[in-house]
């Protein structure tokens, strides 16, 4: 019986990611995109390399934007088995809204200023503390779509605290 060429794929890609090569990799990544975070805090980095560690860190973003997307491919439902895997699906996922919310009500709202005052007002909205009547209804009254930014990141949110309790409880 012939494997199809899409569960080949899956094999070559799961034999990929599971390797020592690969992980050794995305860790060094990893470890080079937390230096470039770290640089990105001194203003006078920013000014000296004018613009390329924000470059470089949305390469390392994409980097592991694509290794989650492989891993999901190689595991299909089992990657949210491993608690490891969830882990990093929320951390990527709390890093992309970060940026958008930077991108969309950072000129107007000091909590989406940076990336660092995003995670922290995004972290608020994770916990649900005042979430609502301190960040969202202020950014609504300005940007009256923004609800859908909300929304989608509280009941994505919601749905990967579930599951991460469902690995760990597996």
């Amino acid at each position: 019986m012939k494997k199809s060429a899409v569960e080949t794929d899956r094999r070559r890609v799961k034999k990929l990611v599971e390797g020592k090569n690969f992980d050794f990799l995305i860790m060094s990544l990893i470890c080079m995109d937390a230096v470039i975070l770290g640089l990105m805090t001194s203003e006078e980095m920013n000014l000296f390399f004018d613009g390329g560690l924000f470059i470089l860190d949305r390469l390392f973003m994409a980097i592991f934007i694509i290794e989650m997307i492989m891993k999901i491919f190689a595991f299909g439902k089992k990657f949210f088995k491993s608690g490891w895997n969830v882990f990093d699906f929320t951390v990527i996922f709390v890093y992309v809204f970060a940026i958008m919310a930077v991108c969309l009500f950072g000129d107007v709202f000091i909590e989406f200023s940076n990336l660092g005052s995003s995670l922290f007002a995004l972290l608020q909205v994770v916990t649900l503390d005042g979430w609502a009547s301190n960040i969202a209804r202020p950014v609504m009254a300005v940007f009256p779509h923004s609800w859908l930014f909300f929304v989608s990141f509280v009941f994505i949110s919601f749905l990967i605290s579930i599951s991460f309790l469902m690995s760990v409880v597996a």
